[in-house]
């Protein structure tokens, strides 16, 4: 049987689906012409490069690319996205509605619609080998030679589809190429744009004025066979519009206003997990009978302002600065429901929580299994901000012996190598070539995962593989970023855990000696980072310093409460650390370096670097700054 989305009972089609099928050139034409739309229902694309390549080699060799399902209703004006194409729609009475065929449209108008841009990556059709594939057009013109995406030199004659399809300029293409095709290329680029414009499509045409019916069917084709996504299910049967035409209430909402923050792209998969605890829904089996499309909005904008508070809380206090730096998602989930019941927590829980997500992360014990994750969440009650803290930690106690790095393989998809990334953002990295301050969050914006430039290219053994041959820094090849740092002064060296010796020994091509140095100095950075987050010892220690942390902020106009967590290093500077601190100019060194100077630590600045969130008696001992 299949399951229904609502609890009332649907309503049914009054007239048969009209079976009907469109020519390809035609259906593309009405998509250009506004005639074709996609209902705000719809889900995402989420069809890959070579998912599209199998749609045209299926419309070339004549296979069938599935039934499509339009809704035929009144259509209003509206600008409508059918991936890289983007259409003015005008109002018309005889709307179309793509109901179930949205990502082979999707892509048909992205390729045949849109001009690509020289150098860009398009769909070909590959004359030689008789296939279609992506390939790289000339920065020049579109004409030939195009190069494959390994960069090579393409021997074949590739043509781009959108030059295919029309065929004026179809024909233009092979008096401009006709130097470099053989004739039986030139007839069998012929042959397959007619091929691609007299494809017909199936189709079947709905007419129904209640919009839930629709949404049924959607349902039902979309579960029946593979299984969709639960984020597209969600879209499906509870998106909504915004009555103040505004951003409509959907997860994709909260992942642009959350992004706004800084933090990065968070998952549509996450932040549904978020709505489904803030909103106390089953995490473990289906919600969507327990979830009414009128409590759509409310859950939207709560989850919305738990994931910013969580953002802030991870920036700030746990001093992870971009998504793509967060060893986990599931302290997302579980901080989205904390945040949502306590807006403002402690001082005191803000400080365990932090705790929280280092030790259990570095103890990798945050994986996102479903039982794993509601049991996360469960530990979370509104009853008691303070039995909720001490919940998750009892839930993922771990020892001190998991806080050292080691010589683990930099391995940007493990947690331990995200938390090792975070110590390096946390020294305020500055770019070798023009001395201003990496822009951590923007590093990682375009990226998936959060690479690293590579300082010795080619090796691949030994401490090479290790988070010692990478820096947080935008990506320069190795030559370069070997001149960048012999120009480099002193500070934007010690940023990246650098000293000028280092330098000489990369210089000298002695790599072994260089990646050997700055292992160890950076496994000092990096477990003193562990140490002072995770808190192994039950202490409440500082923030890693950084050039701005000894600044005092309690007392500044419009004083933000999460800066309380900004506070200097928590343990006196040791004779190893002397090379770092001189490197620093006078102005830019940390509370204690003039006395680690010296050669002796002077502990009552320590102790006034300690007392800055001390009890008032100890108030007006004010950090010194150096």
């Amino acid at each position: 049987m299949f399951q229904q989305v609502r609890t009332d009972t649907p309503g049914r089609l009054e007239r048969r689906p009209e079976a009907t099928a469109y020519q390809l050139d035609d259906l593309v034409a009405m998509v250009a012409n506004g005639q074709l739309r996609l209902p705000h229902f719809q889900r995402r694309l989420k069809w890959r490069d070579s998912d599209r390549v199998a749609l045209f080699d299926s419309l070339y060799r004549g296979f069938p690319i599935g039934t499509l399902l339009l809704w035929k209703h009144e259509a209003p004006d509206d600008t409508q996205t059918f991936g890289d194409a983007i259409i003015e729609a005008r109002r018309r009475g005889d709307g179309l509605f793509i109901v179930d065929g949205q990502q082979r449209i999707a892509t048909l108008a992205s390729a045949l619609l849109v001009q690509p841009e020289p150098g860009a990556r398009a769909v070909v059709f590959d004359l030689e080998a008789e296939e279609f594939k992506y390939a790289r057009l000339p920065a020049q013109s579109a004409a030939l030679p195009l190069s494959d995406d390994r960069g090579a030199r393409s021997e074949a004659a590739l043509v781009p589809a959108y030059t295919l399809f029309d065929a004026s300029r179809l024909i233009e293409w092979i008096v401009a190429a006709r130097s470099r095709n053989r004739p039986e290329h030139q007839q069998r680029a012929l042959e397959c744009g007619k091929r691609l414009r007299e494809y017909r499509a199936p189709a079947y045409v709905v007419e129904v004025d209640d919009e839930d019916v629709l949404r049924l069917i959607f349902d039902r084709i979309n579960r029946t066979g593979r299984r969709l996504d639960e984020t597209d299910v969600f879209t499906a049967l509870f998106a909504a519009k915004a009555t103040d035409g505004g951003d409509a209430y959907d997860l994709s909402r909260v992942v642009r206003r959350v992004a706004q923050r800084g933090f990065g792209d968070v998952q549509e998969s996450t932040v549904l997990n978020a709505l489904r605890a803030v909103m106390d829904l089953p995490m473990d089996r289906d919600f969507t009978q327990a979830l009414k499309r009128e409590a759509i909005p409310e859950a939207i904008e709560r989850t919305e302002a738990a994931l910013e508070r969580t953002v802030t809380f991870l920036r700030e206090v746990a001093h992870m600065p971009h998504q793509a730096l967060c060893p986990y998602q599931l302290p997302l989930v579980v901080l989205a429901r904390l945040f949502d019941a306590f807006p403002e927590p402690s001082l005191r829980n803000r400080i365990l929580l932090r705790r929280w997500i280092w030790r259990a992360s570095l103890a990798q014990k945050l994986g996102g299994a479903s039982v794993s994750l509601r049991q996360h969440v469960d530990a979370v009650r509104s009853a008691s901000e303070d039995a909720s803290v001490q919940r998750l930690l009892q839930l993922d106690a771990a020892d001190a012996g998991v806080g050292r790095l080691g010589d683990e393989r930099f391995n940007t998809g493990a947690a331990r190598t995200r938390l090792a990334m975070c110590a390096l953002a946390a020294l305020e990295p500055m770019d070798l070539e023009t001395g201003a301050a990496v822009d951590v969050p923007r590093l990682f914006a375009s990226k998936a995962s959060p690479e690293l430039p590579v300082i010795v290219g080619g090796a691949r053994d030994g401490l090479a593989r290790t988070i010692a041959n990478r820096l947080m820094h935008p990506h320069l090849p190795p030559k370069r970023l070997l001149e960048a740092m012999q120009r480099a002064d002193g500070a934007a060296l010690a940023s990246h855990g650098i000293l000028d010796v280092d330098v000489r020994l990369l210089a000298d091509g002695d790599d072994g000696a260089f990646l050997s140095a700055r292992h160890r100095r950076l496994t000092r950075i990096i477990d003193d980072s562990f140490e002072r987050e995770a808190e192994f010892g039950g202490r409440t220690t500082a923030r890693p310093w950084t050039r701005s942390s000894w600044r005092t902020t309690s007392e500044a106009p419009g004083h933000d409460p999460w800066s309380d967590m900004r506070v200097p290093r928590a343990r006196p500077w040791q004779p190893d650390d002397v090379p770092l601190l001189a490197a620093l100019p006078r102005n830019g060194r940390p509370p204690g370096a003039r006395s680690c100077l010296r050669g002796a630590p002077d502990f009552r600045v320590h102790r006034q670097e300690r007392a800055e969130h001390a009890p008032p008696l100890l108030s007006k001992l004010a950090p010194r700054r150096e």
